[in-house]
C-alpha cells in the first residue's frame, strides 16, 4: 500500500518488481495492516493541516462490485464506457491508464463478471486496493507537499507522486497546478540577452501548452498526445514533433522550482542549486524532488508541412524481401533529418493489415513550397524501383500553423483495457548507414511483425520509429546516445487479460530476452528511452543513463538520502523491491 502525493492530477504507482534479491523485511515502509501505521486520527490531523486536501482511495472500478458498499450500476456503466481513455485516468486521484501496475486490482466488470481488460474471473475475484495508494494528498501548493513530506517521514509510510499515468513505470506529474506565465523577454542566469520562455504549472499537459502559447503566436515543445503532462515527459528525456529541430524536451528547461524531500522548496537553474538543475534535464523528475513549475523555451509559431508514407507489401512478398527493402530505406534517414526533415512511422502485419505494412508522418517546419519533394526524392526513387515487391505513396500538405495542426490531433489516447510489453533501442546512425545492412534487415524481421499472424493466439508485434531526435549536445542527464542516434526502435506486443497465463509468461520472455536482445546485438554501445523501456531491462542503468548514471546516483545520494521517492527503474531505485501488495522494502544489502 502507498502514500502518495496527488499533484494535482495523478502519474503513476509503480511496477512490481521483479526482483530475487532478499529483503530485508525489519527495513520496509510501514505498510496499513502494521501497528506502526498512522492511527485515523493522525490521518485526520494530517488533512486539516492542509486543509482538506487528503483523499482516502477508492478505486474508480469499484462501483461495479456488487460486494462493494459504493456499488453502483449506473455509475458502473460511466466508467465503463470512460476505462479506455486517458482523460478519464489522468483526471481520477487514484487511477492509473495501465492498470496491470495496480495488480489488475479492481478493473470494472460488467455484469456477466468478466473485466473490461478481458479477465473472466475478475468479479469472482473481486475488488481490492491492490497496489493502488491508500491516500492522496491532491496539492495545489507548496505548502501541501511540504507537509506531506514530514508526514511521510515521520510515519515511515511509503510515498510516490503519481502524474497522469502515461508510463505505467512511474514519473512525477502535476494536475490542479495549472499555472502558465509567457515571457517575451526571459533572462537566463548564464546566457547574454533574453529569449521567449514560459513558466508553467507542474499539472500543465501537453494540449494545455500548445494552447497556451498559441494565444501568444508562439509554441513551445511537447510530446505526441494532448493528455501528457509537460513535466514528466520533459524530465525524462521528451521526444515529440517538433524536437527534432527545437530540442529534446530536456534540453528545452531553463529553470525549475523544486521542493526536495527534505522539505526544502529550491529554484533550480544552471547558476542556483545546478547539480539538481542537470540531473532532472533528463534524468527523470519523480526521483530528486517534487517539480511544482518549469520555465521552458518558447519559439515563433511555424508553419508546417506535413508529408506522409504508405508502403505495403505486394501478395507472394516474403518477409525477407520487406524487411530488406525497409532496411534500405533506413540508409536514406539520416540524411533526411540533416535536412530539417523528421516523424514517426510504425510496421504493423496480420491481422491488423492484410500484408507488412508501413506508415509514417513527417514535418518540416517553416520549410518553402517543394522542399519536402526535394529532400524525399531518394526515398520515392528507392520505392519505384521496388514496384515489382511493394506499393507505395506520398502525400504533401503545406499547414500555415503548428497549432492549426494540434487542432487536428486526438485530445486523448485509448489505455486501460489491454496490456503491453515493448523492448526498445536508440539506433545510431553509424548502424543505419553502416556496411551491415543485412544484420540491420534480420534484426528488423526478428523483432517485427511476421507476414503471417500467430496462429496460437498470441499478439503478432507491431513497430514504431521515432526520427525526432536532437544532435545538438547539451550539458544535462540525457543519455548521450541519444545525439548519436537516427531513430529510436520499438517492438511492442499487446494483449487483454483472457490470454492463458503461460502464453503471457511466453510473450514476457521474447519480448524481454529475445526481442531486447536482438536490438542490444544490433547497437550494443546505445541505449534506450526511459519512458518507453521495457519494464523489466536489465542493466537498465546503463541503457537508460548511460555513462551519466554514477553522478545521477551521487545527485540522489545527497538529496534523498534516505530514499523517500521512489519509482521502478528511476535512478536509486535498485535500493528498493516492491512487493506484490505494493510494499516497499529495501533490498538486502550485506556490505
Amino acid at each position: 500500500m502507498t502514500f502518495l502525493i496527488k499533484m494535482g492530477s495523478p502519474y503513476v504507482l509503480g511496477a512490481v518488481a521483479l526482483m530475487t534479491n532478499l529483503v530485508a523485511a525489519q527495513d520496509c515502509k510501514c505498510s496499513p495492516s502494521e501497528a506502526c501505521w498512522p492511527s485515523i486520527s493522525e490521518w485526520d490531523s494530517l488533512n486539516d493541516t492542509i486543509s482538506g486536501h487528503l483523499i482516502r482511495s477508492v478505486p474508480p472500478g469499484s462501483v461495479c462490485y456488487p460486494a462493494q458498499p459504493n456499488y453502483n450500476a449506473e455509475a458502473c456503466n460511466l466508467v465503463l464506457a470512460s476505462w479506455n481513455s486517458s482523460a478519464f485516468h489522468s483526471s481520477d486521484p487514484i487511477s492509473i491508464d495501465s492498470p496491470v501496475w495496480a495488480n489488475n486490482s479492481c478493473n470494472p466488470i460488467y455484469p456477466n463478471g468478466t473485466s473490461v481488460a478481458g479477465d473472466p474471473n475478475a468479479g469472482e475475484t473481486g475488488c481490492s486496493i491492490g497496489a493502488y495508494p491508500v491516500y492522496v494528498v491532491n496539492t495545489t501548493e507548496a505548502n501541501d507537499v511540504q507537509v506531506a513530506l514530514k508526514f511521510a517521514k515521520k510515519w515511515n509510510v511509503r510515498l510516490n507522486i503519481k502524474n497522469t499515468g502515461h508510463n505505467g513505470s512511474g514519473r512525477i506529474w502535476t494536475h490542479n497546478l495549472k499555472q502558465f506565465q509567457f515571457h517575451d523577454n526571459f533572462k537566463s542566469c548564464n546566457t547574454i540577452g533574453t529569449q521567449l520562455a514560459a513558466t508553467i504549472g507542474a499539472g500543465m499537459q501537453d494540449g494545455e501548452l500548445f494552447e497556451a502559447m498559441a494565444a501568444h503566436n508562439a509554441i513551445g515543445v511537447g510530446g505526441t498526445n494532448k493528455d501528457v503532462g509537460v513535466v514528466g515527459w520533459a524530465t525524462g528525456g521528451g521526444h515529440g514533433f517538433m524536437t527534432g529541430v527545437y530540442g529534446m524536451g530536456a534540453d528545452n528547461i531553463l529553470e525549475a522550482t523544486i521542493i526536495t524531500p527534505n522539505g526544502t522548496l529550491l529554484t533550480a537553474n544552471a547558476c542556483k542549486n545546478a547539480d539538481i538543475f542537470w540531473a532532472i534535464r533528463g534524468g527523470g523528475g519523480g526521483t530528486f524532488g517534487i517539480i511544482l513549475s518549469l520555465t521552458v523555451m518558447a519559439y515563433p509559431m511555424p508553419s508546417v508541412t506535413l508529408w506522409g508514407l504508405s508502403i505495403a507489401a505486394k501478395n507472394g512478398t516474403s518477409a525477407s524481401a520487406w524487411y530488406n527493402l525497409i532496411a534500405r530505406v533506413h540508409t536514406l534517414l539520416p540524411q533526411l533529418q540533416d535536412q530539417g526533415f523528421h516523424g514517426y512511422y510504425s510496421l504493423i502485419g496480420p491481422p491488423a493489415a492484410d500484408t507488412l505494412t508501413l506508415g509514417g508522418s513527417f514535418f518540416l517546419w517553416n520549410a518553402t513550397n517543394g522542399t519536402a519533394e526535394r529532400i524525399t526524392a531518394p526515398v520515392q526513387a528507392l520505392l519505384a524501383a521496388a514496384n515489382d515487391t511493394v506499393t507505395s505513396s506520398t502525400f504533401s500538405l503545406y499547414i500555415p500553423t503548428f497549432d492549426s495542426l494540434v487542432q487536428a490531433l486526438p485530445s486523448t489516447e485509448h489505455v486501460g483495457t489491454v496490456t503491453s510489453i515493448a523492448s526498445s533501442r536508440l539506433i545510431s546512425r553509424g548502424v543505419l548507414m553502416g556496411d551491415n545492412q543485412t544484420l540491420f534487415a534480420q534484426t528488423l524481421e526478428k523483432i517485427g511483425p511476421a507476414a503471417v499472424a500467430p496462429s496460437d493466439g498470441t499478439p503478432n508485434p507491431s513497430l514504431s520509429g521515432t526520427m525526432t531526435i536532437s544532435k545538438k549536445p547539451v550539458d544535462n542527464a540525457l543519455n548521450p546516445a541519444w545525439r548519436d542516434a537516427a531513430i529510436h526502435l520499438i517492438t511492442t506486443k499487446t494483449w487483454d487479460d483472457s490470454l492463458a497465463k503461460a502464453q503471457v509468461k511466453q510473450i514476457l520472455d521474447d519480448m524481454t530476452y529475445s526481442k531486447l536482445n536482438a536490438l542490444r546485438e544490433l547497437d550494443p554501445g546505445s541505449g534506450a528511452y526511459l519512458n518507453e523501456a521495457n519494464p523489466f531491462e536489465p542493466g537498465w542503468q546503463w541503457s537508460f543513463f548511460g555513462p551519466n548514471y554514477a553522478r545521477l546516483r551521487q545527485i540522489k545520494d545527497k538529496y534523498d538520502p534516505d530514499g523517500t521517492l521512489w519509482c521502478p527503474q528511476c535512478v536509486g531505485s535498485e535500493d528498493w523491491a516492491q512487493q506484490e501488495d505494493g510494499a516497499l522494502c529495501r533490498v538486502y544489502q550485506p556490505f
